[in-house]
């Protein structure tokens, strides 16, 4: 299941929570979220903000860090 950390997660009742790991299931549905309090093992970082007001189940697949990281090749 992954977890994905965010820097600003609005929850449906529009309240805020700053710095927060979510965590979906395998079809990218939302399942729950906590507070980020340190440095978590298998947690992808996003950043930006996530609405769990729209609708989370369309959200695009994530790009892995290590696809940014490699050198594009003409």
């Amino acid at each position: 299941m992954p977890l994905r950390a965010y820097h600003r997660l609005i929850l449906p009742d529009g309240t805020t929570q700053s710095l927060s790991v979510v965590r979906f299931d395998d079809a990218g549905r939302y399942l729950s979220h906590h507070p980020l309090s340190g440095e978590e093992p298998f947690v992808e970082w996003v950043g930006g903000t996530l609405d769990l007001r729209t609708d989370i189940t369309s959200l695009p697949p994530v790009t892995p860090i290590d696809d940014l990281c490699q050198e594009k090749k003409p």
